[in-house]
């Protein structure tokens, strides 16, 4: 049986079909025997109930009953037909559809009278809760309240857009499906994908197929990312790439497009290399993890690279504040810099790019709630083996003291100090560099080598000012002339810089140094053993020109080079240049070089190979 509910008007504009509530037993719009249709009024946000209109009379087709949910439609006019066997309803003209709380537009529409299905085309609106997706057309299947849209798809959710060619549409879910190239615009972030799911009422997306996300100063790559609007987070997975625009003239971060003006050419390129990166814009923090790689490049005004630091570790975390700027580092740290390098189980680097104001606010201070699980996780890696800490979940470490050492009240003995987040106070003191490394580390700089327990670098314009090295310190540097070591060692040790060269090296207490002498012609000429409380040595174009011992001085000398012992070593020596990390090691990942820009590392060619005319020549000594 089919009840039809018709109301007929006219107007001067025409003649305008409504259908209401067409009652159909299995695959009609309303279900039940002897149900009339009714109008109910159109509640949908922004959405205006067409008035009603006259209606002609439909063909009746008698079917099974269904359970589905009522529908209203209405159309400027309708007509039934039979295509393949299958009897079919046509609406033209401002189609118009409600069932439940989603509600469908467009020019043209066609009803599958024998299915639960309808197609819709020509400038398709579906409105659900918030959501609106446009498309060319859309087939909707009204048991499962699925749309499947086609042709220029536009799903708008407040300030989201999402675009594509295809889209799946859930609307009980609110959850998009885009199977083709997709991206997704967000404010300023814009996100680019082979494929990607969008869930609105999470506000979340997940990614996949050569990602790439843009947002001002930051390019991400990646094979897959997860994206949650709210907190402005991505999870990004499989060879994943950042390209960050840093400091400009060393005064914050800049903002923009992704390529820098020639104005603002001058200060820096970060570059993040890992297998999995959680960066998070809105804390400023980023952390990567797996094959982990940091890549800085600093560039002057005309846009040329001044300086290069590169860490590479298990795990790097990022942190960034109006003043600083802070990496850790933790498990197999490897840093590269034109002048220095070292390794180490953990570090914590910090770049200060803006002074600090006498009252500091909330902005200019590295988050105590982010960092603290970092320097925790530092402060266990740099711990002795064996050694336990308790570390109570109610205590957090000063603010103006952020530090592993800093992350427990009771610090054990081999923490002897804290070691403070550095500050600048003018302009002339930027950029202030400052690297902390904790466990069996290792520093490489002007031919020395330099270990201990832990040890802090600073430098000043881009250039080695000062190292500490705490608890068991102990200097190596190689004599080329004598082909000897000479050695340094004590509880503590300084090595100052000046005008980009060695100048002083002070150790104490407990100093002890091994020299080996030489003649005016370069010649072995015996060696000593010293000790004191306090050693200085002072430096000259590279050499030691002056040894001065203090406090409790013994000295023993070996006057013929037939004496010297062998080996000639103080308790503690290593000598390890083939530890030392090099640039051309830290690229020696294809990814790394093709991101880069870097040529492969030439090949040698062996001698054999090539014509006799341009085998090389060996230079004979006269």
């Amino acid at each position: 049986m089919i009840a039809l509910y018709n109301t007929c008007a006219r107007n001067w504009a025409g003649r305008r079909l409504l259908l209401l509530g067409i009652v159909l037993l299995g695959g009609g719009w309303a279900s039940g025997i002897g149900a009339r249709a009714q109008a109910v009024p159109d509640t949908a946000a922004g959405v205006e109930p067409a008035a009603p209109a006259p209606l002609p009379m439909g063909e009746v087709v008698p079917s099974a009953p269904d359970t589905t949910e009522r529908a209203f439609v209405e159309a400027d006019s309708l007509s039934t037909v039979r295509r393949g066997g299958e009897r079919l309803q046509e609406l033209f003209g401002n189609v118009f559809v409600r069932q439940d709380t989603t509600r469908l537009r467009s020019r043209y529409a066609l009803r599958y009278l024998e299915r639960e299905e309808l197609l819709f085309v020509g400038d398709v609106v579906i409105y659900e809760r918030g959501d609106t997706l446009r498309a060319d057309t859309v087939r909707y299947d009204r048991a499962t309240e699925v749309g499947r849209a086609r042709g220029r798809v536009r799903l708008a959710n407040g300030d989201v857009t999402v675009r594509s060619d295809r889209a799946t549409y859930y609307a009980s879910e609110k959850r998009s499906v885009f199977p083709d190239s997709v991206t997704l615009i967000d404010s300023t972030r814009v996100l680019r994908a082979a494929s990607g799911t969008y869930w609105s009422d999470e506000e979340r997306a997940v990614f996949g197929g050569g990602v790439r996300l843009t947002e001002p100063g930051t390019l991400l790559q990646s094979d897959s990312l997860t994206y949650y609007r709210a907190r402005g987070r991505s999870i990004a997975r499989g060879n994943v790439f950042i390209n960050r625009r840093g400091d400009r003239g060393g005064r914050g971060d800049t903002t923009g497009a992704e390529a820098p003006t020639d104005s603002s050419r001058s200060g820096s390129r970060t570059y993040l290399f890992g297998d999995w990166v959680d960066n998070q814009e809105q804390r400023r923090y980023s952390r990567m993890e797996g094959r982990a790689l940091l890549v800085r490049v600093g560039t002057d005004s005309s846009g040329a690279p001044t300086d290069t630091l590169v860490v590479a570790a298990r795990r790097l975390e990022a942190f960034r504040t109006d003043t600083h700027r802070r990496l850790v580092a933790v498990d197999s740290v490897r840093i590269w810099q034109p002048r220095l390098s070292a390794v180490a189980d953990s570090a914590v680097y910090d770049r200060v790019v803006s002074t600090t104001p006498a009252e500091p606010s909330d902005s200019t201070r590295l988050p105590i709630d982010t960092v603290r699980p970092a320097l925790d996780s530092v402060a266990r890696a740099s711990r002795p083996s064996g050694t336990e800490e308790s570390v109570p979940q109610s205590t957090a470490p000063s603010r103006d003291t952020l530090s592993p050492s800093a992350a427990s009240p009771a610090r054990p003995a081999w923490a002897t100090r804290r070691w403070a987040t550095p500050v600048a106070r003018a302009d002339s003191a930027l950029p202030l560099e400052d690297t902390r490394l904790f466990r069996s580390p290792v520093t490489w700089f002007e031919g020395s080598q330099v270990w201990g327990s832990s040890i802090r670098v600073r430098a000043r314009n881009r250039q080695p000012d000062t190292v500490f090295v705490r608890g068991s310190a102990f200097a190596a540097r190689r004599d080329s002339a004598l082909n000897r070591i000479q050695q340094l060692k004590a509880r503590h040790l300084a090595a100052v810089f000046r005008a980009d060269s060695l100048r002083r090296i002070r150790a104490r207490p407990n100093a002890q140094a091994i020299r080996f002498l030489a003649t005016q012609d370069d010649s072995l000429n015996g060696a000593a053993r010293t000790s004191g409380d306090r050693i200085d040595l002072r430096f000259r174009g590279g050499a030691v020109r002056r040894i001065r011992v203090v406090g409790g001085t013994e000295t023993t000398y070996y006057r013929k080079p037939t004496n010297i012992p062998d080996p000639f070593q103080l308790d503690g020596f290593q000598w390890t240049p083939d530890r030392r990390p090099t640039r051309r090691l830290l690229f020696r990942d294809a990814r790394v070089r093709q991101r880069l820009d870097l040529r492969p590392p030439p090949q040698p060619v062996p001698s054999d190979s090539l014509p006799r005319a341009v085998q090389p020549t060996r230079s004979r000594r006269r």
